[in-house]
């Protein structure tokens, strides 16, 4: 079952990242784009349960990064 807030920093990330593309352009977010992803990831727990909510964050970022 997902935690509550789980979804809110593969979105973030994955925004962030997009500012960095065209038309915004924008330097700063390329470079901290990826740490509100690397921030969650270390945060879930070990074993099974961490396992799947890592699948289900890295489809939601793919997902919301590549449209």
């Amino acid at each position: 079952m997902a935690r509550p807030g789980e979804r809110l920093l593969p979105i973030v990330s994955a925004l962030l990242l997009l500012l960095a593309f065209p038309p915004a352009r924008l330097l700063l977010p390329s470079f901290l784009g990826l740490v509100p992803l690397a921030v969650w990831l270390a945060r879930l727990p070990p074993g099974r349960e961490g396992r799947r909510a890592s699948v289900r964050g890295g489809a939601l970022f793919g997902l919301v990064f590549f449209g």
